[in-house]
């Protein structure tokens, strides 16, 4: 089940050479993060400042980014153009698109809270350990709720690990009920975790990750948006992505 293996890909930092966690930065980027050149300047500026508001959120808490989160800044990189090139396939209003951008960059904020123990874990989860996991789309639903520059991203963040088939978590919602922005973002969050598992990120570790992807359309995740992007020049736009 993706759900389970993208949890224990999330605990380390695969997918990329073995020594990048010894390169995670102290502190997040502030200049070249993997903005994406054609969304509104403006988002972007804006998205550069709540970057850069996390990693005082981090400094306050004293919480170092390379304890907690080895290889998540780079995932959430990823995950954020991934969901808005998946958004704007979707024919998704630019604003909504650019909404669903910031959010999937910010999706995992609150991971801060968790153990680095758990963090670092890289067998599988025990049930205890699953459920202190799980409890960090809540604390992302409350640091983003809690500030107006974010509030419209918390429930996006709430919502990103709900399943199309109503078993996900926090709230077991089921179908048309989860928004429409964490159904893109549940795609987009799980297609990196699954392109993590390989050596490395080429057309063939794309095409195996999709397919894993497909194979959860209905039960995990929306078939219409999987069915959509699967058209051949989507899913090629998407595969140059996990391919970069």
């Amino acid at each position: 089940m993706i759900l389970r293996r993208q949890e224990k890909a999330m605990s380390t930092p695969h997918g990329s050479p073995r020594n990048e966690q010894e390169h995670v930065p102290e502190t997040l980027p502030n200049q070249s993060w993997g903005e994406d050149p054609s969304v509104d300047p403006a988002v972007n500026e804006h998205l550069r400042s709540l970057v850069g508001a996390t990693q005082r959120l981090w400094k306050a808490l004293k919480i170092s980014p390379r304890t907690c989160i080895p290889g998540n800044v780079r995932h959430s990189k990823r995950v954020a153009l991934f969901s808005l090139r998946i958004a704007r396939d979707l024919k998704l209003s630019e604003e909504l698109s650019q909404r669903i951008y910031r959010a999937a960059y910010l999706h995992d904020v609150g991971k801060i809270a968790l153990s680095p123990t758990i963090l670092r874990k890289t067998g599988r989860f025990t049930a205890e350990e699953r459920r202190a996991m799980q409890v960090h789309s809540l604390i992302g639903h409350q640091l983003l709720g809690a500030f107006l520059p974010t509030e419209d991203l918390a429930e996006i963040a709430l919502s990103h690990h709900e399943r199309y088939d109503g078993d996900g978590y926090p709230n077991g919602l089921q179908g048309g009920r989860i928004p429409l922005a964490a159904r893109v973002l549940a795609i987009a969050d799980s297609l990196d975790a699954v392109l993590s598992r390989h050596t490395g990120r080429n057309t063939i570790a794309f095409a195996a990750a999709w397919r894993e992807i497909t194979q959860q359309a209905g039960r995990q995740f929306d078939p219409c948006i999987v069915d959509a992007v699967t058209r051949p020049g989507m899913v090629a736009r998407l595969g140059r992505l996990g391919c970069a």
